[in-house]
């Protein structure tokens, strides 16, 4: 159940699989009734679209439609912006690298300008290094969708 802002209730909607694109709370296979709403993925707004497997296949063994793009399926305007966002993962994890760096000199030879340096560059290079790890999973994802879609087997390909 859902509520709205002025204290009612609406009815969650559940779908079929089969009919992803519809908008609902929760989606459910067709053949066996497992919720598979996890496995479905909607647009994410002007992030543009998931890069995975454009189809799943529930535990009875039915596919549908999982809302993801394969890398290879993406128009080339939406790749070359993909890369240059990717481009700047290393700018995001130098921090984090001028942090072990310093922390290693201040273990090795401690004094007190290496420490102060050494807690300036660690409260900065957490959140960087986290944005940077998050773009590395998204090289990730696009590899494993490059591998997907060139070098399966032809039966593996969804």
């Amino acid at each position: 159940m859902i509520t709205l802002f002025d204290n009612q209730v609406r009815p969650s909607t559940d779908f079929p699989a089969s009919r992803f694109p519809d908008m609902a709370d929760r989606y459910v296979c067709d053949l066996c009734g497992r919720d598979v709403t996890r496995k479905i993925h909607r647009a994410r707004g002007h992030g543009g679209p998931i890069i995975g497997p454009a189809r799943f296949t529930c535990a009875c063994g039915a596919r549908y439609l999982s809302g993801m793009t394969e890398w290879d399926h993406l128009h080339r305007f939406m790749r070359r912006s993909r890369l240059r966002i990717l481009a700047f993962a290393p700018a995001f994890l130098l921090p984090l690298v001028l942090f072990v760096v310093l922390a290693r000199s201040a273990w090795l030879h401690p004094t007190p300008l290496l420490f102060v340096l050494c807690s300036i560059t660690g409260l900065f290079s957490v959140p960087l290094a986290a944005v940077g790890i998050w773009l590395l999973s998204e090289v990730y994802s696009i590899l494993a969708s490059i591998c997907k879609t060139r070098f399966a087997k032809p039966a593996d390909r969804s």
